[in-house]
């Protein structure tokens, strides 16, 4: 009966605590007119140590113009909105040069990760970019392992940089925090 009893006040307690923590609207980030375009919504968001917020999107939600085509190309562009909801002067990145080789983020976006440094990593596919939070320009591109789909990167203290698939028999791949190949925690996941 004891037990009961102060199972019952726990409950209680519990109960009035959670009546009283109320979250407030404030109103729609980055504001009430920018609807995330595309149409799947989004898949990533960081936030740089300037306090920019970073958007990626799985599906397409912009387009490039292909020069060689001459037709427009659908792309995952990533939005990047200061603290106070206005677009960073970079905003929105739709291509990333990284060694002089310049990419279209045409292929779905599977996370975004400030790194040790604030510096973001987007991963699109099965290639990690990172991206310089100050300028929105590519610093570094990894592709761990060709055609299968990566996960958001994980980041340790260190600094090194974790690269797990969402496919099954995968490894997961270290990282410095340069992006040089370690090795593998694991060589082969469940997905």
């Amino acid at each position: 009966m004891k037990k009961l009893i102060s199972f019952i006040v726990l409950v209680f307690f519990l109960a009035l605590g959670t009546t009283h923590a109320q979250w407030t609207f404030e109103g729609n980030f980055p504001n009430d007119t920018f609807l995330f375009p595309g149409t799947t919504g989004g898949h990533g968001v960081a936030v740089d140590p300037d306090g920019k917020v970073w958007l990626q999107h799985y599906g397409t939600s912009d387009s490039v113009f292909d020069a060689n085509t001459s037709t427009w190309k659908k792309t995952r562009a990533l939005y990047v909105f200061n603290a106070d909801g206005t677009p960073a002067a970079f905003s929105p990145i739709k291509t990333v040069t990284v060694g002089g080789v310049t990419d279209t983020l045409y292929n779905s976006g599977r996370g975004l990760r400030a790194d040790a440094d604030g510096n973001i990593l987007a991963s699109h596919f099965d290639e990690i970019f990172r991206i310089n939070y100050q300028t929105g320009e590519g610093m570094g591109l990894i592709q761990p392992v060709p055609g299968a789909t990566a996960d958001a990167a994980a980041v340790d203290a260190a600094g090194n940089v974790y690269y797990g698939s969402v496919i099954p028999g995968n490894p997961i791949r270290i990282y410095t925090p340069d992006l040089t190949f370690i090795g593998d925690a694991i060589p082969s996941t469940r997905g």
